[in-house]
């Protein structure tokens, strides 16, 4: 698995990102990167406490969007079906409020653990790059 970001990834999320702020958006988004044919990008809105917006997007496939309320504070459990794909399997576990433990299991591919963190409002890609635009 690479860690390498493509620039043009960078550049769109640090831009789409620019425009949600200066429109009044209250999302903090975080963000992994697709970094390679079988990573799938995934951002995370954090609103205010009470809701996880979960975007996942497929560089050559559909979106899916779901809307997951965090009841306890404690474990968000989610299954993100795929319009052209398998479904996939997500787990959000929110442990002290700052870190979001994100794994990623698909039917067929390994299982890609990542760790989000909140507190600094930035995102780690896998292999620990923090990726631009995202303060």
């Amino acid at each position: 698995m690479s860690a390498n970001i493509p620039v043009e990834c960078e550049i769109a999320f640090a831009s789409k990102l620019r425009s949600y702020r200066d429109s009044g958006g209250s999302v903090d988004p975080f963000v992994v990167p697709r970094l390679a044919a079988d990573v799938d990008a995934t951002v995370i809105g954090y609103l205010t406490g009470a809701m996880d917006t979960v975007v996942v997007t497929h560089l050559t496939g559909a979106m899916d969007t779901m809307v997951v309320a965090d009841f306890t504070r404690a474990m968000d459990t989610m299954v993100i079906a795929d319009f052209t794909r398998a479904v996939d399997a997500m787990v959000i576990a929110d442990f002290t409020g700052a870190m979001h433990a994100v794994v990623i299991a698909h039917f067929a591919r390994p299982v890609y653990p990542m760790i989000i963190p909140r507190l600094g409002m930035c995102a780690i890609a896998p292999g620990g790059r923090r990726v631009p635009g995202v303060s």
